[in-house]
């Protein structure tokens, strides 16, 4: 006779399969960032698209709160199995690269402490005074591995709430900073930036209990509503963000904003039905983490090698910027597929068998992988 144990339902119903819409969301994040690092602009505008930050981050938290109860005691084992090894990966080979080019980066510094931080995820000012790793886009990251470690203590604290736990971490963590003002802690952790992964959470829990009848009747809303706050991300970072010396001058408010309003859309979008199923836009967001990681060294080796041969390829001119944004992703496309995922998916078999931890099976769940979020 087979004995079962009965669990009280859980307060949130995990989506059955992962939402393809937020998958779409995570490419046109990630090819976002890489075309502003390419300095194309369009017209008198500035160049845009990092806001794609801001949408990943606000992604991150919708993702987090959505695995965070089925995953259970893997959670945090299965972020680092997905984030670490790719950032290990490519810091070292920035290193290596500031050892050899040093024009890569000017002002980083590639001192053995700055390494050893960079790797460990902690924020440090750089030569220019602005805190970030070695892999200068990483700056993600450090803010990612402190919301896991805040989620996994949402474990902790509530099996049931996990998501609402991290969001009261958030705020705990900003105000602590807010407090101790002075150094890197206080500006780094004390970013409106980190609102993002509230919203997320947010996000997630309105698509949860929200109804698929009532959102198909929705859909040219949600649609709507997706395009503009889009289409108001690239506006705001193009005409009005950037100062006239071209350094910030603006709020990333707005585009926290833009970022929730995009996300929820899509998820209700995703929820009455409406779904983007074009592979390729899938492919690459699900590779995204490893896009937005490597971009810089094929921009780089485009930069210093290619656009120095071959004027009309330089990055700020039209078809500089798109073949690289291509070139860019293809890579991004082959290192996943070969070898970014099989490696996840070793080191997964391996860990988890290994300390045999325990996940809590409510529904086949497949989460939305990729990007600066895991």
């Amino acid at each position: 006779m087979e004995t079962r144990l009965k669990r009280k339902p859980s307060t949130i119903a995990p989506p059955q399969r992962r939402l393809a819409n937020l998958q779409v969301l995570r490419a046109i994040a990630a090819l976002g960032v890489v075309q502003a690092h390419t300095g194309l602009r369009l017209g008198s505008w500035h160049t845009a698209g990092t806001f794609g930050v801001d949408i990943f981050f606000v992604l991150s938290g919708f993702i987090m709160a959505m695995i965070s109860v089925p995953e259970g005691n893997a959670f945090l084992v299965k972020r680092l199995t997905r984030i670490v090894p790719p950032y290990w990966t490519f810091t070292l080979l920035a290193f290596t690269a500031l050892v050899f080019f040093p024009a890569f980066d000017p002002a980083c510094d590639r001192g053995a402490a700055p390494l050893l931080k960079s790797l460990l995820f902690i924020p440090y000012p750089e030569l220019d005074g602005i805190p970030h790793p070695m892999l200068g886009v990483g700056w993600t990251l450090n803010y990612e591995m402190c919301f896991y470690v805040l989620v996994a203590l949402g474990l902790l604290i509530s099996r049931k709430r996990p998501g609402w736990v991290a969001a009261f971490l958030v705020f705990v963590l900003m105000l602590t900073a807010h407090l101790f003002k002075g150094g890197v802690f206080s500006s780094f952790y004390g970013n409106e930036i980190m609102l993002e992964f509230v919203m997320g959470i947010l996000a997630f829990h309105i698509y949860a209990v929200s109804s698929s009848a009532i959102s198909k009747k929705l859909r040219l809303v949600f649609l709507g509503l997706s395009v503009g706050a889009l289409y108001f991300m690239f506006w705001y970072e193009g005409t009005r963000y950037y100062g006239p010396p071209g350094s910030p001058s603006g709020t990333r408010l707005y585009f926290l904003a833009g970022a929730y309003v995009l996300v929820q859309s899509a998820a209700l979008l995703s929820r009455s039905g409406w779904e983007v199923r074009n592979r390729a836009m899938i492919l690459i967001g699900d590779a995204s983490y490893t896009l937005y990681l490597s971009h810089v060294f094929v921009l780089s080796v485009i930069h210093h090698v290619v656009s120095t041969r071959v004027a009309v390829l330089e990055l700020n001119r039209p078809l500089g910027s798109s073949i690289a944004v291509l070139a860019a992703a293809g890579c991004a496309v082959l290192v996943y597929v070969y070898l970014e995922r099989p490696v996840h998916q070793a080191l997964n078999r391996m860990l988890l068998k290994r300390k045999r931890v325990r996940t809590i099976a409510l529904a086949p769940v497949e989460s939305s992988r990729g990007a600066c979020a895991g």
